[in-house]
């Protein structure tokens, strides 16, 4: 017998590429919904600090040092890393202007 366990709400992959030092909205806030982030995978050219926010909030902080920092990986779980509030954006804020790319992958609902 082979039981199939599947999710029946698929994440959505959004890609992050700035180099902008400040604040930078990678999922905008939606009326009336919330975003949940259950996957986040980033990259930095060189020292930085990232910041991730819900709305104005800091809840998580990343710190890439030296010329070839090592990837920040948070696999795929159930339960969100981050999630907002109804009408809130996730944002990453970066310290300096350092290039730093990745995915997010986030459901968001109501």
């Amino acid at each position: 017998m082979t039981i199939n366990l599947h999710r029946t709400t698929q994440t959505v992959a959004t890609f992050i590429n700035t180099n902008t030092s400040g604040d930078n909205t990678i999922i905008a806030a939606v009326t009336g919904q919330t975003t949940r982030c259950h996957r986040l995978h980033l990259t930095a050219a060189g020292a930085v600090n990232v910041q991730v926010k819900v709305g104005t909030t800091v809840v998580d902080t990343f710190q890439f040092v030296g010329a070839a920092p090592l990837p920040i990986v948070l696999d795929f779980n159930e339960e969100p890393y981050y999630e907002t509030a109804v009408n809130q954006a996730l944002i990453i804020n970066l310290s300096g202007a350092v290039l730093v790319q990745g995915q997010m992958n986030t459901i968001t609902s109501g």
